[in-house]
């Protein structure tokens, strides 16, 4: 029974771990994370989907020396498309510090970081998301 067990929880972790860097390139990302009396968190797109968001063509291998070019266009677009609120508070995104993640097998991803103004210290039970990224764009884009 203890061998089966063990055996279990690697699988388990092994199987967790392939998934962790599994990106889709025709997806985009919404990560969440709340920690002390704060909630934060970020938005990865691609390459190809920044195109489709602003009707650009930068390069699919994306650079960081690029950022500047298009970064507060495309937060503008994801504050335009991505909300959070409780009962009947809403809070606002505050953009932090964007970065690149550089997958070797798929394509690149913008991360664009933020936190949640407006959040109460005693954090609320549920939060609400509305996530609407690129459905306007693409009819089979999955968030």
């Amino acid at each position: 029974m203890k061998l089966k067990f063990t055996i279990l929880t690697l699988l388990t972790i092994l199987l967790a771990s392939l998934s962790l860097e599994a990106h889709e390139p025709d997806h985009s990302y919404l990560y969440m994370r709340i920690y002390g009396e704060a909630i934060g968190g970020r938005v990865e797109l691609n390459g190809k989907d920044i195109n489709r968001i602003l009707g650009t063509s930068i390069n699919e291998e994306l650079k960081e020396e690029e950022l500047p070019t298009y970064i507060s266009q495309l937060q503008a677009y994801i504050k335009e498309r991505v909300s959070f609120s409780s009962g009947n508070d809403n809070y606002t995104i505050r953009f932090t510090e964007p970065d690149i993640l550089a997958l070797d097998e798929t394509v690149d991803f913008l991360r664009c970081h933020f936190e949640l103004e407006g959040v109460p210290k005693d954090l609320p039970e549920k939060v609400a998301v509305k996530y609407n990224l690129l459905f306007d764009k693409v009819e089979t884009h999955r968030g």
